[in-house]
């Protein structure tokens, strides 16, 4: 087989649906699936953030960076783009609400970071208000003085010495203790009224973290994601991702409701029933569940079973299964949270289609309509229905098909 790669020299993320595919996430459910020990890595949102910038990007608020947060320097990075899109007081202002400047802890290492950038601050504004050199110059040797620092392999502070002032020494400590350069310029462009990434770009290509690169020769931690996690779904709707596991750990309930069906099942093949025309029952059927429970569908392979089994009693019995469940009043109401109600009052509520509407019409769009509604107990059921049908092995411990 001819293998086809993807690779990129700059930084890059994946999306689905405009949503950062989260590489401890995506590691994890891998180690899981495949029973492996894949580390980590970690993830700073600032980098993605600063190549959006570069090509361009006018709208970073539509990003959830929080997302990144996988670890302090993911948080890290996080905060740097706060800083730089909301201002610094933007951030100190969700560092109290997150644990409160009085309470902090010497041995939480977020607690010691908030604590090193506000005396980041306080020393930048010293500097500023205390210093004999013009703003300009101020400017110049603090620029002049960060970019040695972070040239530097070493986390060392020495080379602030040289400038033979208390404040630069000051800055650079807490700058180094803080780790995060683009926060630190961010202060600077508060502080003295000038452009962020007129600042930054004087400065960027040696700019980074010291601690980071030293934490990436170290091994992280490996994780494992199971699927329902992964998946953010119950344990009982595994059954619509498996492919012939019966392994999967159901509830009792869900097991119970197996037992149900094969009742029913024997019921209806010791009545004899039968159907004339099979096939075209058997569309009408998966065309009225999907016009009256919406996106409810036949999994091909089970489709496929029943066309070369049309005259077999005992897949017309799990059709006939389907079709009571379908026209179950109890069911038909439970469906009806995401359709317009029929009548005139309504004529004008719901979506507006073109051409011809459906005959029922959604109250709203599907990828906004509330999760609840969307999971009613008609559609988790008719869906649970069909992919237990679409699991052959599944099938046939419970109805022997």
């Amino acid at each position: 087989m001819k293998e086809v790669s993807l690779y990129t020299d700059g930084a890059a993320v994946a999306m689905v649906d405009g949503d950062f595919v989260i590489s401890q996430i995506y590691t994890g459910w891998i180690n899981s699936l495949f029973q492996k020990q894949f580390p980590k890595k970690n993830n700073d949102p600032w980098i993605l953030f600063e190549t959006l910038h570069d090509q361009g990007s006018t709208a970073p608020d539509r990003y959830d960076w929080n997302e990144l947060i996988t670890d302090l320097y993911g948080l890290i990075g996080y905060y740097d783009i706060k800083a730089v899109t909301e201002g610094t007081a933007a951030v100190e202002k969700e560092f109290d609400v997150l644990i409160g400047h009085d309470e902090q802890d010497e041995e939480d290492d977020r607690m010691n970071y908030f604590d090193f950038v506000r005396k980041l601050k306080t020393a930048i504004k010293k500097f500023h208000e205390e210093s004999e050199l013009s703003e300009e110059e101020q400017l110049s040797s603090m620029i002049e003085m960060l970019r040695s620092y972070y040239e530097q392999d070493s986390m060392s502070i020495a080379v602030s010495k040289k400038y033979g002032d208390k404040h630069l020494e000051t800055i650079c400590f807490f700058a180094a203790l803080a780790d995060a350069p683009p926060y630190v310029f961010q202060v600077i462009s508060e502080t003295y009224d000038v452009d962020f990434w007129e600042l930054w770009e004087q400065a960027r290509d040696v700019a980074r973290r010291k601690r980071l690169l030293y934490d990436q020769e170290i091994q992280q931690n490996t994780i494992s994601v199971p699927t329902k996690d992964f998946l953010r779904v119950r344990s009982d709707d595994l059954l619509l991702f498996g492919e012939g596991d019966t392994d999967i750990p159901f509830s009792q309930k869900l097991k119970d409701w197996f037992s149900d069906l094969k009742d029913r099942f024997e019921t209806i093949m010791k009545s004899g029933y039968a159907v004339d025309n099979p096939l075209y029952w058997i569309l009408d059927l998966m065309q009225y569940a999907d016009e009256n429970y919406y996106r409810v569908y036949t999994f091909s392979d089970f489709f496929q079973d029943s066309i070369e089994h049309l005259q077999d009693r005992r897949f017309l019995a799990l059709w006939k299964i389907y079709d009571d469940m379908l026209h179950d009043p109890v069911m038909e109401e439970a469906g009806n949270v995401i359709f317009v109600p029929e009548g005139p009052e309504y004529e004008h509520a719901g979506l507006s289609y073109f051409g011809t509407p459906p005959r029922r019409r959604l109250k709203t769009y599907w990828d906004v309509m509330k999760k609840e509604d969307r999971d009613n107990e008609a559609r988790i059921t008719f869906r649970r229905y069909m992919a237990l049908l679409g699991n052959r092995k599944l099938r046939n411990e419970v109805f022997g098909v």
